[in-house]
């Protein structure tokens, strides 16, 4: 996953995200986890190969709007479910 990235980057002159970055964006995919919340830019400009492997990089912010966006299509009943599990609704 990560060679052919870093390759595709220093060819381009730019320097690729760190090896620990790396590390923490495999551990991400073998757990199965969809969004990669992240403020590093050098993550953030591989974000569209990450796509490509089913990981959505995103800003804290975007998450933020996609959480408040998601709530306000919740009905109020899983609004209480949510609340009865510990999560605290948006």
């Amino acid at each position: 996953m990560a060679e052919s990235i870093i390759d595709g980057l220093r060819k381009t002159g730019e320097n690729p995200p760190e090896y620990l970055d790396w590390d923490h964006l495999h551990a991400h995919y073998i757990s199965g986890r969809d969004i990669f919340v992240s403020e590093d830019k050098k993550i953030l400009k591989v974000g569209c190969q990450l796509k490509a492997l089913g990981i959505r990089v995103m800003r804290f912010g975007e998450l933020l709007r996609l959480i408040e966006g998601c709530a306000e299509l919740l009905s109020e009943s899983q609004i209480q479910h949510t609340t009865q599990i510990g999560l605290t609704p948006v």
